[in-house]
């Protein structure tokens, strides 16, 4: 038979075996006020928490939300769809693309619409139809595109369907100082121990002499909407200046130099009130940078293509798993970078674009770097193939989703991974076989609307906190 006598020690015997247990110690009451109170604090923090707003979208919120823009209710561009067409505009008589999608509850962005029917009457595409959706995301909002030639031409086609003229910041606008001052340890070669070391003279000023002629910036202004949109340049995943002898080059080289000595002054200036940064025809100071968007792609395969041909090898072949891995490191690099230096901004990052490959409009490394002369023998160095664009969109989305035991560090940081609030940016894999403006950049009426629609919506996104 089992005895009582061996009793739980947080009970006491009070008398001989069989009599009455005595109530519980005290440090069982204490334990038990002690849970009560947890309890308590944590059913508090839950309700409290349950009474912010919820995520509208996917990402994590980088704590600026405009009040009364709510998130888009979906996002029409993560979702299989295909090209519309909007009603007919003075400058589009067949009417602007649009994405549209097969599931009912997620149609369409109505932002494009609503933004072409704001315009104003004069204005080459505005729609006369009544405003779908409200566009108080953009007043004084701000957009820095992080990219390349195509960015560039993607602003000039905002500008041109809002009926407005895009500006240059070269060396004799207000805003341009940073090219005048890139540190001397950021030029090449004293950014560049190996060059240093096979003899290569230390560069005093030449980098940076002569800047009136060379680009900082390109903006386009609406003043209707006090939205502001700039666009800025960079060499891709380059670690060693290799493109310092361009005709159009503009140091530093290294993606985060740029970030530091160019693209963080600009915004300054943007936003300062100074008058040396001031004047009657620019726009109003900004209040900040609300969106990032990134892209990186078209320097690399420049790049990748120089070094075959040098070598020898076929400038179309599939890219190799080091390239691409290396790719891939660098871009989580240059992310986490401008994560950095725009902590409060929301982060895109843009897919590639995928120009045609043959005939005309095919596109050579000597075409895109401005080392093809007119009246020289052209040369058949392509600058991209459909495989080669393809393998980087793919790395790109492993990145962005990654699977398994997937993950990408950082080249130059092997700590860096890239940002949670990093979210993609649906625009390329959109237009395939669309019409095209010159040999890597769409046309205005597909690419370039549809390219309004995506930034339109990553707007509305940002502005709501995200």
């Amino acid at each position: 038979m089992p005895s009582n006598s061996q009793y739980r020690p947080l009970t006491r015997k009070p008398g001989g075996a069989g009599g009455p247990v005595a109530p519980a110690a005290p440090l069982v009451l204490q334990a038990g006020k002690v849970l009560t109170a947890a309890s308590a604090v944590f059913i508090f923090l839950s309700l409290v928490a349950s009474l912010g707003p919820g995520p509208a979208t996917s990402g994590s919120p980088r704590g600026v939300r405009r009040t009364g823009v709510k998130a888009p209710l979906c996002d029409p561009f993560s979702l299989p769809g295909y090209l519309a067409r909007l009603g007919p505009s003075l400058a589009a008589p067949n009417g602007l693309a649009t994405w549209r999608t097969f599931d009912p509850a997620c149609s369409a962005s109505p932002l494009l619409p609503s933004f072409l029917s704001s315009l104003p009457s004069t204005a080459p595409h505005h729609l006369h139809t009544p405003s779908a959706s409200s566009l108080a995301m953009l007043s004084n909002s701000t957009v820095l595109l992080v990219g390349d030639a195509t960015d560039s031409t993607l602003l000039t086609h905002l500008c041109d369907i809002a009926g407005e003229r895009v500006e240059k910041v070269d060396g004799r606008h207000p805003w341009s100082e940073a090219l005048r001052l890139v540190p001397k340890n950021h030029r090449w070669p004293n950014n560049d121990a190996a060059a240093l070391k096979l003899g290569a003279k230390p560069d005093d000023r030449a980098e940076i002499d002569n800047t009136a002629d060379k680009t900082l910036a390109q903006y386009c202004y609406l003043p209707d909407h006090d939205f502001f949109v700039a666009s800025v340049s960079h060499y891709g995943t380059d670690t060693s200046s290799k493109w310092r002898d361009l005709p159009t080059y503009v140091t530093p080289a290294l993606f985060e130099d740029r970030v530091t000595d160019l693209f963080l002054p600009f915004t300054k200036a943007i936003t300062s009130t100074s008058s040396q940064h001031r004047a009657p025809s620019l726009p109003p100071p900004r209040a900040g940078v609300d969106l990032v968007v990134f892209n990186s792609g078209l320097w690399d395969l420049a790049g990748w293509a120089k070094e075959d041909i040098k070598a020898g090898r076929s400038a179309t072949s599939d890219l190799s798993e080091s390239r691409l891995l290396e790719w891939r490191a660098r871009s989580v690099d240059m992310l986490s970078e401008l994560s950095r230096a725009f902590p409060r901004s929301s982060l895109a990052w843009r897919s590639l674009f995928t120009p045609a490959s043959a005939g005309e409009q095919s596109a050579t490394v000597e075409w895109w770097t401005g080392e093809y002369a007119p009246g020289d023998e052209p040369k058949n160095h392509p600058l991209f193939s459909l495989n080669r664009l393809s393998a980087l969109d793919n790395a790109r989305s492993s990145v962005l989703r990654p699977h398994g035991d997937d993950v990408a560090k950082g080249l130059r940081d092997r700590g860096a991974r890239l940002p949670k609030r990093v979210r993609s940016m649906p625009w390329g894999e959109l237009l395939l076989g669309q019409a095209q403006l010159d040999p890597i950049s769409p046309s205005l009426e597909t690419g370039g609307s549809v390219f309004v629609e995506t930034l339109l919506h990553q707007v509305a996104v940002a502005a709501a906190g995200y």
